[in-house]
C-alpha cells in the first residue's frame, strides 16, 4: 500500500535534482549488472536455504540471534564501499545483537530451580 502511494507521489512531485536515484533516466543493463545481480541472486538464494536448513536443524532461539549477522556485514560492506561508519544509535543496535548472539550460543540465563517437586 505505501510502495503504492510513494510511487504516485514520485509521479505527482517532480524532483529537481535529476541526479538522484529514483529520479535518474533509464539506462540499460551491462553484461557486468547482469553477472552481479546473477551472482547476488545465487548467493541469497543459497543464505535463505541455509537459514532454512538452521531453523528445522537447530533450537530457533539460538538461530534467530544468529541470523542477525547480516547487520554486521551491511556495516562492514558500508564501510569498504561508501566509507561510511555507523551512528551512536546503530553502533548501540549492534552491539545488543553481538550481545544477544553471545547470550543464545552461551545457553543464556537458566532460572533457578524453587525447590519445589
Amino acid at each position: 500500500m505505501f510502495g503504492v502511494l510513494g510511487v504516485l507521489g514520485l509521479t505527482l512531485v517532480q524532483p529537481t535534482d535529476t541526479q538522484g536515484f529514483l529520479s535518474r533516466d533509464w539506462a540499460p543493463a551491462t553484461g557486468e549488472l547482469w553477472s552481479t545481480m546473477a551472482m547476488l541472486a545465487i548467493f541469497l538464494t543459497v543464505g535463505s536455504i541455509w537459514t532454512a536448513l538452521a531453523y528445522q536443524n537447530a533450537p530457533p532461539a539460538l538461530i534467530s540471534p544468529l541470523d542477525f549477522t547480516y547487520v554486521g556485514f551491511a556495516l562492514i560492506w558500508s564501510w569498504m564501499f561508501y566509507a561510511e561508519l555507523p551512528n551512536a544509535g546503530a553502533a548501540v543496535g549492534i552491539v545488543l545483537i553481538v550481545c544477544a548472539g553471545i547470550l543464545a550460543v552461551s545457553g543464556g540465563v537458566r532460572p533457578t530451580p524453587t525447590g519445589r517437586a
